[in-house]
């Protein structure tokens, strides 16, 4: 071990002697400094300093306890070191309070979202346990206003569209939100759509290693409405002081007062959502086709298979297969504006350009992906990637395939940029939807394994194996002209088909007005 860090331990030792509840100044100084001088260890090097971190978290409690686990899961983002942090937090849940151990929740479910290995059904349980504790502190502080509100008589023709996060037109879940919107308006629908700013709120913070505070637009408070594609959609933004008692409040008496036929709402999970499905009936569009949303929505859309995994998480979540919605995910695309050269970047005509995107890419590239990426190189010597997000190249590929890598960082306008690339390759991860929907439409066919949202958007045409297949599946697409012919022909179609919000987010939502008794 690092004598430096063996020094900060006999620090932090003593620290913790004299603490065992709260975080002090100096015990977050010595773990983030600690966990700082492991950036450079292996696997190895990491997980034993996990393990110190374990031992010296025992008969710690409150924050503290919530606190080491955090370092422990970030270190080794494992089943264990979530279930850790999730029953540490429930153990812990009064001293804690219900804002702290909502955010803690959120802070976990983003961890979770990019390490698909630790989304297994003993953390999906615990997760959902956690949830639902907040839930129900939530609904007993308010339990007469909804008592109330459950009288409430919908309006026919009028929806509320709840979002947790509303940006700006780059980001998937945003993108979401207005496209259904401009769907149900064009159907003759009376809309508003409500930002609750829940995500990943600043509210309820405490000490959390890698903590993560989502994105924000303060010039969206001044907005009435949103124009997009053409459709002017009435908008309320909530300040960034959610989840807040008195604001829920106020939105629930309003909302009441509004009385929608039914909520639409995007991702599902927020506080405000819960609360207002136990009044109208309320639709979750999940922003993970693939997977079921932690929700207490009754109904659910999904784009998965129906297999053991689906049964399962519908009996933890208190559903049945009635709750659920089978629907086509449709996406929106940022229209493009631009138009660029390979010259400019640097990249040869001849090269087989392939292209990796997302907002996550430093923890989507792990390093079997490198391994994946090394492999197709050997067996494709003109291969090149375009890299499109936030990505730093780590000494393996700087030393092997640095040369072969362009990394363009968060680009405006991503469809300008795909119609130079010949194929797209896909992380095992959830996310990515989007971009390969977008990748799609400009015809370049998609390597993904069946896991995750791009194989239920790409369809079992462009699904290999597993990442052993890469190497053969780029080779074939490089040197079979009339394959790649078809594959890229099969993708427009595809695409299409995905775009197509104004058919099949209407089906969707014919089949929740049919489960709720309004056909």
């Amino acid at each position: 071990m690092n004598k430096n860090i063996y020094e900060l331990i006999k620090y932090l030792i003593i620290e913790l002697e004299l603490n065992t509840y709260s975080v002090s100044s100096f015990t977050r100084q010595y773990v983030e400094t600690i966990i700082e001088a492991t950036s450079d260890m292996d696997v190895v090097g990491k997980n034993e300093i996990a393990v110190l971190f374990s031992e010296l978290s025992k008969e710690k409690f409150g924050i503290l306890s919530v606190y080491l686990a955090s370092a422990i899961n970030y270190l080794k983002n494992d089943e264990d070191s979530v279930l850790n942090i999730l029953n540490c937090t429930y153990d812990n849940r009064e001293y804690l309070g219900v804002d702290s151990v909502y955010n803690i929740w959120q802070q976990v479910n983003s961890r979770v979202f990019v390490s698909p290995e630790c989304d297994t059904e003993k953390t999906f349980s615990a997760r959902v346990k956690l949830y639902k504790w907040v839930m129900d502190q939530y609904e007993c502080k308010m339990s007469d206003l909804i008592k109330n509100l459950k009288n409430a008589r919908g309006k026919e023709g009028f929806v509320v569209v709840l979002t947790d996060q509303q940006i700006d037109y780059q980001h998937g879940p945003s993108k979401s939100s207005v496209d259904r919107c401009k769907t149900l308006i064009k159907s003759g629908k009376r809309v508003l759509l409500i930002n609750t700013a829940e995500l990943l709120s600043p509210v309820g913070q405490v000490p959390f290693v890698g903590c993560q505070v989502g994105n924000y637009k303060d010039e969206l408070l001044e907005a009435d409405h949103l124009d997009w594609k053409g459709v002017s959609i009435p908008f309320f933004q909530c300040e960034r002081n959610m989840p807040n008692p008195r604001t829920m409040i106020e939105l629930l008496t309003t909302i009441g007062r509004l009385s929608p036929e039914y909520v639409v709402a995007i991702g599902g999970s927020g506080i405000l959502t819960g609360l207002v499905s136990k009044i109208f009936p309320t639709l979750c569009v999940g922003m993970c086709p693939s997977m079921l949303s932690i929700s207490e929505c009754r109904f659910q859309t999904f784009s998965g298979c129906h297999d053991e995994v689906l049964k399962s998480r519908l009996k933890i979540l208190g559903l049945n297969d009635n709750s659920v919605i089978d629907s086509f995910f449709v996406s929106s695309l940022k229209p493009q504006t631009q138009k660029h050269t390979r010259a400019e970047l640097g990249i040869a005509e001849d090269v087989f350009l392939i292209a990796i995107i997302g907002g996550r890419l430093n923890s989507e590239i792990s390093n079997s992906f490198i391994d994946v990426l090394i492999a197709i190189k050997e067996r494709n010597p003109n291969v090149e990637y375009l890299i499109m997000g936030e990505y730093s190249p780590n000494e393996i590929i700087n030393r092997q395939i640095g040369n072969c890598f362009h990394v363009l960082g968060m680009v405006e306008d991503v469809l300008s940029f795909l119609e130079l690339c010949d194929l797209y390759i896909n992380p095992i991860r959830r996310g990515g939807g989007t971009s390969s929907v977008e990748a799609m439409s400009k015809g370049v066919p998609v390597v993904t394994t069946p896991y995750g949202d791009v194989s239920v958007n790409t369809g079992e045409k462009f699904w290999v194996e597993g990442y052993d297949c890469y190497p053969d599946a780029v080779y074939k697409y490089r040197n079979d002209i009339n394959y790649y012919k078809f594959q890229s022909e099969t993708a427009v179609v595809r695409s299409k088909r995905l775009l197509d919000s104004e058919v099949e987010f209407i089906k969707t939502i014919m089949k929740f007005e049919e489960r709720i008794g309004l056909v």
